[in-house]
């Protein structure tokens, strides 16, 4: 794991285990850290989620701008990766010729199979101009990596909220991501979290272009 940590921050020092967390669980049970190996706090109980800070990188923001004007990116883009060819698969089915925003996409699913220790990995880029899940829920996953390149980034929301539905002054956002940041999730799949997972939803769309732009990263485990 230590190439893609350095790559996803290199000006940042590369611990070599879990430090202290730089902050406390909010309610939602979502702790923000700032170093790339706090990410493993994921795997705490009581941790739904774990969101580590990160700052736009300009080559990748250049990019997108670019691969936008031109209508390179296109939504749904999807692929599944083997853990084992990581390195080789990651630039197929679809996604955009954009030398900085393959190679971070590629350290972030290194990073998630370090973490995790899948066997292999789904990829998937959306662009969206509406909220794709606008309604706080907790997804049926284990765990799940999102990092939002362009736009409003994922909320989330204390468990209540869920008894609330029908109550817009009960849907408020405890917490979001900010661009770039990487923001991993536990589900009601996690071994021992049925009953709980992070709470969260798409943003509300802001209006006009650009779409957002949104990676998110799923384990496989084969039977």
């Amino acid at each position: 794991m230590q190439s893609a940590m350095r790559g996803l921050n290199e000006s940042a020092p590369v611990p070599s285990s879990r430090g202290e967390r730089s902050t406390a669980p909010d309610e939602a049970g979502v702790v923000t850290v700032d170093c790339i190996a706090d990410l493993a706090w994921i795997n705490e109980p009581g941790i739904q989620g774990v969101r580590l800070r990160r700052s736009p990188d300009a080559r990748i923001v250049t990019e997108v701008e670019q691969l936008g004007r031109e209508g390179r990116i296109g939504s749904g883009m999807r692929v599944r990766i083997d853990a084992g060819t990581l390195a080789t698969d990651y630039p197929r089915a679809g996604f955009p010729p954009a030398p900085a925003l393959l190679a971070d996409i590629a350290r972030l699913a290194e990073l998630y199979v370090d973490l995790i220790g899948c066997p292999a990995l789904g990829l998937r880029m959306e662009v969206l101009d509406r909220a794709m899940c606008p309604r706080f829920h907790v997804d049926a996953v284990g765990v799940r990596l999102l990092c939002t390149y362009r736009g409003p980034g994922t909320e989330w929301a204390r468990r209540d909220v869920l008894a609330h539905r029908d109550d817009p002054q009960a849907q408020r956002a405890l917490g979001f991501a900010e661009p770039f940041d990487v923001l991993i999730l536990k589900g009601s799949a996690w071994p021992g979290n049925e009953g709980a997972g992070a709470v969260h939803r798409s943003p509300a769309p802001q209006g006009g272009p650009p779409p957002r732009l949104l990676l998110s990263i799923d384990a496989i485990w084969d039977e």
